[in-house]
């Protein structure tokens, strides 16, 4: 007789490793980076740089705030100049970014190890990356690299003079106020359903959005709203998660404003910005608690910790569809300052992460010999 045994949520996380400190020691790996205006961008790669002398680094380019990102951009040629690095640029664009990443990756010898350093990588390049890279690059082993900022804007004092002057506006007033301030980027340039992210909804069940928002407050209202007039969404069915910095920051008053940003709507749940493990888990609590009523759509501009654990879930829930947006540029002078503390993490062979998380609900029988 056979045993029969499922796979549940917690197996497929058994598989996730944890971050720890960063040290590098990742030799004979490819680099990918995303080259911004935030001092920690170059940071993680200057010794990996030094690891890997003579190797290849496909760093990306954004095609706003140039001026902004040149002295990054410098900083990553010097380093590949002095450890003889070949860099091969990639220019952001929504419609070939991803292809053109497939075909860098087919370049390099199968088996390769790969390095994704996500410290100034937005949304929408982090999600393409990790796609392109779980389905073209199957057979190589890959590291995570992260840098917190040393500081991040809103500042506490600037988030209280905005909050100051908000209460005593009338809606008109607050419109035009929150239009005004434009914390951490201005404008927003397109708004989409992320193509390989698009869900399913066969049975046209009503969706509820799920939100993961920041300060930028009218890149999270288009998102919100174009959920609503593109995946059948409502603003009546959506559920918050609001951000809890880690314990050795000194922001935890961040996650209580941005509540109060979006006037404390509920229901709320409150997540870490670093431990993608409690993200993914987390989700999947609200998918078990709606799916058999409800379709998911997740609409984002959280950390890239967050980023990480939807990109797990998602990989556990292709029904679950995914919107980001592009803002028309970054507030390059008033989004974070300084390096603070770096992570890595070592998440093994892409083939056997995507396997387990795709397999989180499999059913295995075990046929024992001798046995009728």
């Amino acid at each position: 007789m056979p045993s029969i045994y499922t796979n549940d949520l917690i197996d497929s996380v058994a598989m996730l490793e944890s971050w720890t400190q960063f040290a590098g020691g990742h030799s004979n790996s490819v680099f990918i980076a995303a080259v911004g205006f935030e001092q920690r961008a170059s940071h993680c790669y200057e010794k990996w740089s030094a690891e890997n002398r003579g190797s290849v680094a496909f760093l990306i380019e954004y095609p706003v705030n140039q001026a902004d990102n040149a002295p990054q951009l410098e900083r990553f040629k010097e380093l590949s100049a002095a450890n003889d690095i070949t860099i091969e640029w990639i220019t952001y664009e929504t419609a070939t970014f991803a292809g053109i990443l497939t075909s860098k990756l087919a370049s390099q010898r199968a088996g390769r190890d790969i390095v994704l350093d996500i410290s100034s990588m937005a949304s929408f390049v982090l999600y393409p990356s990790l796609y392109t890279i779980c389905r073209y690059a199957s057979d190589a082993t890959l590291y995570i690299y992260y840098t917190e900022a040393a500081k991040y804007f809103p500042e506490q004092k600037d988030w209280d003079e905005f909050f100051e002057k908000l209460v005593n506006m009338d809606l008109v007033e607050r419109a035009k106020h929150f239009d005004d301030i434009h914390f951490l980027s201005v404008g927003v340039d397109r708004v989409y359903e992320v193509p390989y992210f698009s869900g399913v909804n066969p049975d046209n069940l009503p969706v509820r959005t799920i939100v993961f928002p920041n300060f930028a407050f009218e890149r999270i209202q288009y998102m919100i709203d174009y959920c609503c007039q593109n995946c059948s969404a409502s603003r009546s069915r959506m559920e918050w998660f609001i951000g809890v910095p880690p314990r050795h920051a000194n922001n935890n008053w961040r996650h209580n404003a941005l509540w109060r940003m979006y006037s404390e709507p509920k229901p709320k749940h409150e997540v870490s910005t670093l431990d993608y493990k409690e993200i993914l888990m987390s989700l999947h609590t609200i998918w078990q608690d709606h799916y058999l009523h409800e379709s998911l759509v997740i609409a984002t501009a959280g950390s890239k910790g967050q980023h990480l654990g939807i990109f797990f879930f998602l990989q556990m829930h292709p029904e679950v569809s995914l919107v980001v947006s592009e803002p028309s540029k970054f507030t390059a002078k008033k989004y974070s300052e300084g390096v603070g503390v770096s992570w890595q993490l070592s998440l093994g062979k892409v083939s056997e992460i995507v396997s387990a998380l795709q397999g989180w609900n499999d059913i295995h029988y075990n046929w024992e010999r001798g046995t009728i």
